[in-house]
């Protein structure tokens, strides 16, 4: 088992690559990808922890944490407490991540589209809207958080949901697309 003291030098590397604060209780388990283009910024709060290696997570993962900055004005913020769990997060412009947020094993949160729509070669601007995830929230396994986004604290995103529309704080969102389920009175 790759012990916490190997996971924080791996997230001294993380930053010295990155140039983004390092802290002591910074955990990776495992080398994520990191992908930035020059001025793009990574912005890593305490407690982060970030598993990378299949056998850390109960229902494995089928990749290892992707962070992909993918223009020089990107930026990925990930507050103090957050955990991932073989994600992908690629930015054009922004993500912002609250703390003690939860990004389950495969799940993807882009702020933009990949290409340009309709067809690559038309002249089309890739879409790009940022991204904002409150605090404590928890995205299930598989889940996708597309462009232009606003999840509120404390919201639930289900396993395999499609999330192209705002999440009011303390919901729960599900299927694809996904629809928002009132809050639970227990």
């Amino acid at each position: 088992m790759i012990s916490s003291f190997l996971a924080m030098v791996n997230g001294f590397f993380v930053a010295m690559r990155t140039g983004c604060a390092w802290h002591r209780s910074q955990r990776f388990y495992g080398m994520p990808i990191i992908l930035r283009k020059k001025g793009a910024r990574l912005e890593l709060g305490r407690e982060i922890t970030a598993l990378s290696v299949p056998r850390l997570n109960e229902i494995g993962l089928s990749q290892r944490v992707v962070l992909s900055m993918v223009t020089g004005e990107a930026v990925i913020h990930l507050g103090d407490g957050v955990g991932l769990s073989g994600c992908t997060l690629s930015a054009r412009r922004e993500i912002r991540v609250g703390r003690g947020t939860m990004i389950g094993s495969g799940a993807l949160i882009m702020d933009h589209d990949a290409h340009a729509l309709p067809l690559p070669g038309t002249g089309a601007e890739v879409a790009v809207k940022p991204v904002k995830i409150g605090e404590h929230v928890f995205i299930g396994a598989r889940a996708m958080v597309l462009k232009g986004v606003t999840i509120g604290d404390q919201a639930v995103i289900g396993a395999g949901a499609v999330v192209t529309r705002d999440v009011p704080a303390r919901h729960t969102a599900v299927g694809n697309p996904a629809r928002v389920l009132p809050p639970s009175t227990e």
